[in-house]
């Protein structure tokens, strides 16, 4: 593989000291390894510092404040692509029988290939000349082949005469072959099944998470030694995981959603694209994301919603693993206010059952709301009591409708009208049908869901 040189150039900088500045090369598929560093002490002029002889790829470039081994601050981060063109030029050169290695007479042919002490001429094409016989035909008076570097005379009775002499010339070459490999999107892949800490080096990669176990923690690299915007793209596979929790190393912190966040969490059929931004501090923050991080607790009930989630639970009143469906139960059930949430002991009294409880034993329960319909309220309606403006409870009972001036419902509940006719009774059924046809219609019950 062709190389490069990597030339850096740096401005001054006088105030720092007491502190090393290290230059540091890192390969963008692996950013977490130097290929090369150089260290200096104070002071600190501007100054170029060369790398030579680097695989042309692409690579990360850091000038690091260093007190011993210990980073202080990261002064300068650049991702630097070779050009992908290369000009490559071989001076003409003169060989002599018996003399250069390789070549001897009465020989009809020579190879040079780099072995036994000759000339690696592989890859290039040449321009033969005769000394005083002038300027050779290709392919007439001799063959070359430029991969294995053989050279042959072709007249009948040619050969290599005693310190004979020959001059040869070469075409400049533009190689691209050795240029910058195509971007690949994902510098690597690795599978996570359980428990797992990453390390600076897995910036880049595809991480899949295929779960042997319905929750463990996949926690992140320290912040101080990940790379900056080099972005770690999670996706939760099909496995036997509920949720997996993505938990900060140390004291860092996610910045997204409410911020300063120390995790995560992530269920199957979703995906997650996390990055180290320095803005005001090194930070986690989220690039891309496909799942229910901002949907958790919302309740679907029709079917095309229920087909189209995977994250969801009936809310039948089960009671569920804290951890299993800690996204559900952290980032929504204890974030309601208290007047929502019941104690654990207590929700099967009464109407408890219809609200979310607080975990106990590692359980939590979620409602049961199978056959209610749903309701509002202003918060001012004592219970038994409906207000002038609210349904009550309806029997079939028959009601008087005072069309001059009022008609009455249920206790408490003496809702006024208007009209110009005197007073009538009619009954009030709760569905009237004649043959096939429902002035009324029935109940479609439906199944009630909460995306966890």
């Amino acid at each position: 593989m062709a190389t490069v040189t990597l030339n850096i150039f740096t401005a001054a900088f006088p105030l720092i000291t007491t502190n090393d500045l290290k230059y540091v090369v890192y390969a963008a598929s692996d950013p977490g390894v130097e290929v090369a560093s150089q260290t200096f002490s104070p002071v600190h002029p501007a100054r170029t510092v060369s790398f030579p002889g680097l695989n042309r790829i692409n690579y990360i470039w850091k000038l690091l404040e260093m007190n011993g081994i210990t980073v202080v601050a990261e002064r300068a981060s650049f991702n630097v692509v070779p050009d992908n063109s290369e000009f490559r030029y071989k001076s003409p050169i003169e060989i002599q029988t018996d003399l250069t290695p390789g070549i001897v007479n009465g020989a009809t042919s020579f190879v040079f290939d780099g072995t036994g002490g000759t000339y690696d001429w592989r890859g290039w094409n040449i321009f033969t000349e005769r000394v005083g016989m002038g300027t050779m035909q290709r392919d007439v008076e001799y063959s070359w082949d430029s991969v294995t570097g053989t050279f042959t005379l072709l007249l009948s009775g040619d050969s290599f005469q005693p310190t004979e002499k020959f001059n040869f010339e070469f075409e400049l070459l533009i190689q691209t072959s050795s240029g910058v490999p195509p971007a690949e999107l994902f510098s690597g892949v690795m599978i996570v099944t359980g428990t797992t800490t990453l390390v600076a080096g897995d910036a880049g990669k595809k991480i899949i998470i295929k779960g042997a176990s319905p929750y463990f923690v996949i926690t992140l690299p320290d912040i101080s030694v990940t790379p900056a915007s080099v972005p770690f793209y999670f996706e939760s596979g099909v496995g036997s995981h509920v949720c997996v929790r993505i938990a900060t190393a140390g004291s860092d912190v996610i910045d997204w959603m409410k911020g300063s966040r120390t995790d995560l969490k992530i269920g199957p059929c979703e995906y997650l694209t996390l990055y180290k931004n320095t803005d005001g501090g090194a930070k986690w923050r989220v690039h891309d994301y496909e799942g229910n991080f901002l949907k958790v607790g919302r309740i679907i009930t029709t079917d095309a919603d229920i087909a189209d989630e995977y994250n969801a639970v009936e809310m039948d009143g089960s009671s569920l693993s804290i951890n299993n469906y800690a996204r559900l139960y952290e980032d929504f059930v204890q974030q309601l206010p208290p007047s929502q949430v019941v104690n654990f002991g207590d929700w099967a009294t009464g109407d408890n059952k219809y609200k979310f409880s607080y975990a106990s034993g590692g359980l939590f329960k979620v409602p049961d709301r199978r056959n209610l319909f749903d309701r509002n309220s202003d918060g001012s309606i004592l219970p038994g009591v409906y207000s002038a403006d609210k349904v009550g409870p309806i029997s079939g009972a028959t009601a008087t409708i005072n069309k001059g001036n009022s008609y009455t419902g249920p206790p408490n509940n003496n809702i006024f009208g208007n009209g110009a006719a005197s007073p009538e009774s009619k009954d009030i059924p709760i569905a009237i049908s004649t043959g096939n046809t429902e002035t009324v219609p029935k109940h479609y019950v439906t199944r009630k869901f909460i995306l966890v």
